[in-house]
């Protein structure tokens, strides 16, 4: 008996062998690049018409306050943290434009990230570090990577003119007069259809400039369907930080009015734009108990947001600390009391590249 399901076994094998060599080999997709095109020097966005209608474009918004437009300095970085790079696989768009119309540091090149590319050349963002993380992911012709940012210092999300100055010192109404806010649409009930007035003006710079650089990419060569936003990567509430249960209560209607934007702009479905939101310092403006607690609050605000938007993730920022109480008095460990160092700052910045990164491909 032992012998016949033996030989049984042996027959089958034999049956399944011929039958498999009977069907074709599963071959590998064609690749839709040659292998010239893949190794081509390409002087990025002025890419060869056979190349731009096949390379697919990912792009990475940041957005936010003074750490996301770049207020740590290079010039105090600790010696051996420098990272002087010059990332060409990653570009940078960035817009800066005031309620009157002034530019002071708008940059439109598609240059390859590096230092030098905050407020001003002494000083750096997150974009740093997010092209660190980013770049080797973007080696090759098929697909490259865009960091676009609006963000300017001192700006908040819940500032508007109907409610007036009474929350505000006069510097940040000042700020908020200048640079404006994220104040979303959705709560705008005062009729002020200006579109240079200070109230959300920077939600719709944010939005008009996601429009900007998708057409801009479009006219050159770059199929449409091959442009992907990614993320948003999100560097505010500091001005904030006292308000997280109102906070809390508006982002979810600027991250509607940005993905419907999105949406309404690339024609695809941007309802669930991945959102990364960066932890404010724990010891942002000050090291005092009281600070501590104030920030520690809105933190757990911040992660408020996650729990009710399966596409935010909150990454750990909150850890990098700026200020430290040594010897009893509040003492800055960052490039000043309100922003990080620029060792943390590429820390932070490689923590939004990754996060982006993982998220957008969801």
């Amino acid at each position: 008996m032992k012998n016949r399901w033996i030989a049984l076994a042996l027959l089958l094998a034999m049956i399944l062998t011929l039958a498999a060599c009977g069907q074709p080999a599963a071959t590998e997709p064609e690749s839709k690049w040659t292998e010239e095109e893949l190794a081509a020097e390409i002087d990025f966005p002025n890419v060869p018409e056979n190349i731009a209608a096949k390379m697919e474009l990912d792009i990475y918004l940041l957005a936010g306050q003074s750490n996301a437009a770049g207020w740590s300095a290079i010039s105090n970085a600790e010696e051996g943290k420098r990272d002087d790079n010059t990332y060409e696989n990653v570009r940078y768009y960035s817009v800066d434009t005031n309620t009157d119309g002034t530019e002071p540091y708008s940059t439109r090149a598609y240059g390859p990230v590096r230092e030098g590319l905050g407020y001003d050349a002494d000083h750096l963002g997150p974009e740093l570090g997010m092209a660190r993380a980013l770049n080797d992911r973007y080696a090759t012709n098929e697909r490259k990577a865009i960091i676009v940012k609006v963000a300017n210092s001192g700006t908040t999300l819940l500032a508007n003119e109907a409610d007036g100055q009474r929350n505000y010192s006069n510097a940040t109404w000042e700020r908020f007069l200048t640079y404006g806010s994220w104040y979303p649409q959705a709560l705008q009930t005062d009729g002020n259809t200006d579109p240079s007035r200070p109230t959300g003006y920077l939600t719709r710079l944010l939005c008009a400039t996601m429009k900007e650089v998708f057409e801009d990419l479009v006219s050159r060569g770059f199929a449409a369907e091959n442009i992907h936003f990614k993320a948003l990567c999100w560097m505010q509430g500091e001005t904030d930080h006292s308000s997280g249960r109102k906070y809390a209560e508006t982002f979810p209607l600027f991250a509607e009015e940005v993905r419907s934007s999105l949406s309404a702009t690339t024609g695809a479905d941007y309802s669930a734009l991945p959102i990364v939101i960066g932890e404010i310092s724990e010891t942002f403006a000050s090291a005092s108990p009281d600070y501590v607690q104030t920030n520690k609050k809105f933190i757990e605000s911040q992660h408020k947001l996650a729990e009710n938007d399966a596409a935010i993730t909150v990454i750990p920022t909150g850890q990098f600390q700026i200020n430290a109480i040594i010897d009893g008095v509040n003492t800055a460990l960052g490039t000043d009391n309100a922003h990080w160092s620029y060792a943390d700052i590429l820390s932070v910045g490689e923590m939004f590249g990754n996060a982006a990164y993982e998220g957008g491909q969801k």
